[in-house]
């Protein structure tokens, strides 16, 4: 797996010293990500979606808009997410729930809502996604569940009662926890599906 990102990453970085006008030409509707390739949000690969484009992408997306008290990253709130109570699956589930927005961006949901062309668009990505890393599609209400507990935790800790002490992670520590706790559920669940195996 190692060599073959190294490849891929190798392959498509000579994406990064091409002119603008000839990247563009090549699919005016793909957007270049961290890896070096043209990803096309219309028309996605599911080969194309990657990990480390995952992490760095949410790593330096901020929600709310960017209207909070510090840079508080999507990746931050995935990854305190898959912390909550529940299986390695459920916990992997809420840690890639919001995958996609590393290829698109985090609208507010008043906005999203108004927008269903982005929310079919969100909808399609979502689904290639969860087949290419196994997560359940639709994603469950437990993930809704815990999507939105966290939502009003942050809302209080952030406007209702600010809280001073609470931490919020550089981009760089907000990629750093989302691969290890991307790895640590994958070994889990990969370990329990082994034993499973072995038991039959």
């Amino acid at each position: 797996h190692i060599w073959k990102f190294f490849y891929t990453f190798v392959f498509h970085n000579k994406l990064y010293i091409m002119k603008l006008a000839d990247v563009q030409a090549r699919n005016p509707r793909a957007i270049l990500v961290h890896s070096g390739i043209l990803f096309d949000v219309f028309n996605p690969k599911i080969e194309d979606f990657n990990i480390i484009d995952i992490a760095h992408g949410l790593s330096n997306l901020c929600r709310y808009g960017g209207h909070c008290p510090d840079f508080y990253s999507v990746s931050q709130h995935s990854v305190l997410c898959s912390l909550q109570d529940g299986t390695p699956e459920e916990q992997f589930e809420c840690l890639m729930h919001d995958g996609t927005e590393a290829y698109l961006i985090d609208l507010p949901r008043p906005i999203k809502r108004q927008m269903p062309n982005y929310m079919e668009i969100e909808d399609n990505l979502l689904k290639l996604l969860c087949e290419r890393y196994k997560v359940n599609y639709p994603l469950s209400e437990k993930t809704h569940e815990v999507d939105n507990f966290l939502l009003h935790f942050e809302y209080d800790n952030f406007y209702t009662n600010p809280n001073p002490n609470f931490e919020f992670w550089s981009p760089k520590e907000a990629k750093e926890r989302f691969l290890a706790r991307f790895y640590e559920l994958k070994n889990k669940i990969e370990r329990v599906m082994n034993y499973s195996e072995k038991e039959r």
